[in-house]
């Protein structure tokens, strides 16, 4: 099993918890708007302060999801969708 890394703009990072890290898709991406829990532990500080790395394997999923935009919906879900490793390196590059 071979390991993938990205490079992710701190200023993506919209939350951390003790054992995940919400990461904002970037807007040059396919999925801009969307975002994906990912495990703390693998998120670590890239070579600057202003970026982090995420490590993830080839077979891994994503679970993208959107929320709403608006006043009362803000914290709803209104789209989700799952993508490969492979797919999300090629977003990030």
């Amino acid at each position: 099993m071979e390991w993938k890394k990205i490079l992710v703009n701190a200023q993506n990072i919209e939350a951390e918890t003790e054992k995940a890290v919400l990461i904002k898709m970037q807007h040059s991406s396919d999925y801009d708007g969307y975002k994906f829990w990912h495990p703390a532990k693998c998120v670590r500080p890239g070579s600057n302060t202003s970026e982090v790395e995420v490590s993830f394997s080839e077979g891994w999923e994503f679970k993208l999801f959107k929320n709403g935009q608006g006043k009362y919906n803000s914290r709803e879900k209104i789209a989700e969708t799952v993508i490969d490793a492979e797919t999300m390196e090629a977003q990030w590059r």
